[in-house]
């Protein structure tokens, strides 16, 4: 039922602004209960925090069978080129900073699981750990709003290299 509602939720916000989707709207279009959707979600943001926890876990899955961190940043700005539009959209919402700081929770926590797999054998303190995780999640969100709003990412495979050279603490090369 949760695949269900957020598939809807997708189709409303290609049509209209997050602003004008109501519950009402929503429970409508699935034609269940407001208890049924009551009993999965809080309310239209954690429907929208649950879309982007599984769109980020699904990434973090196909990004861990990737052969590099090139490749991974390579899914990772791919999906922002194709769903770019439903994040423009979102930028433009009355919610943007609702948004901003759930994309960047969200971005951390891909992050995290990223490293801790690709990783495991990486020894860093708690401390450098949570600054490392905070500057790559704010700079990536930055990056995916900035280039959300230009029509084409610009040079994605060089941006893709850069990336991964950064990542990598190899950027002088």
């Amino acid at each position: 039922m949760k695949r269900i509602i957020a598939q809807q939720m997708l189709v409303m916000m290609r049509e209209r602004s997050i602003d004008k989707i109501t519950v009402k709207a929503l429970i409508e279009a699935c034609d269940i209960s407001r208890q049924t959707f009551y009993y999965h979600f809080r309310d239209i943001m954690d429907v929208l925090e649950w879309i982007l926890s599984q769109s980020m876990e699904r990434m973090l899955q196909r990004s861990l069978k990737s052969g590099s961190p090139q490749e991974a940043m390579e899914i990772f700005i791919r999906e922002t080129e194709e769903n770019k539009d439903l994040i423009r959209k979102l930028l433009a919402s009355s919610r943007r900073v609702e948004l901003e700081a759930m994309f960047v929770k969200t971005l951390r926590e891909y992050l995290e699981k990223m490293a801790d797999q690709r990783r495991p054998d990486l020894v860093v303190s708690y401390a450098d750990k949570e600054f490392l995780l905070d500057f790559w999640s704010y700079g990536l969100t930055g990056m995916l709003f900035k280039y959300s709003c230009s029509k084409e990412i610009p040079d994605a495979p060089g941006l893709t290299k850069r990336l991964g050279r950064l990542l990598l603490g190899e950027l002088q090369k």
